[in-house]
C-alpha cells in the first residue's frame, strides 16, 4: 500500500507542475491562441492532480484506520473528507488537523488527580 500512496503521490505533483507550467505559459508574452491552449490543458492537469491527491489521501486513510484502530480516527475527525471540491477538502484538511493537535494536548489532561 504504501508504493501506491507513494506512486499516486509522484503523479499528483507531476500533474501540479504541469498545471503550473500551463499556468505560466498562459500569463506570458505569448499569442492569444497559445494563450488559450495552456489554458485548455491547464484545467485538466489541475483536476488530475486534485484526483491523485484524493487517492492518496483515500489510501492514507485507509492505512491509518487499519494501524491504529477505529477509534482514533474518529475521535479525530469523524466524517468523511469532502470531495466536491478543493476548498471542502482543505477545509476536511484543517478539521483533522486541528484534531491531530488536541489529541496531543488531551494526553497532558489524562492524570487529574494525580499531582507531580
Amino acid at each position: 500500500m504504501t508504493g501506491l500512496i507513494a506512486a499516486c503521490t509522484k503523479i499528483m505533483l507531476w500533474f501540479a507542475a504541469l498545471h503550473a507550467l500551463f499556468e505560466r505559459i498562459g500569463r506570458g508574452p505569448w499569442p492569444d491562441f497559445a494563450k488559450f491552449i495552456a489554458f485548455l490543458i491547464c484545467i485538466p492537469c489541475f483536476q488530475a492532480s486534485h484526483f491523485f491527491f484524493k487517492i492518496a489521501f483515500l489510501l492514507h486513510q485507509r492505512r491509518l484506520f487499519r494501524i491504529c484502530g477505529e477509534d482514533f480516527f474518529l475521535e479525530v475527525y469523524g466524517r468523511p473528507v469532502a470531495s466536491d471540491s478543493v476548498m471542502h477538502t482543505l477545509q476536511s484538511l484543517r478539521h483533522i488537523k486541528h484534531g491531530l493537535e488536541g489529541t496531543k494536548a488531551s494526553k497532558y489532561f489524562t492524570r487529574h488527580g494525580v499531582s507531580p
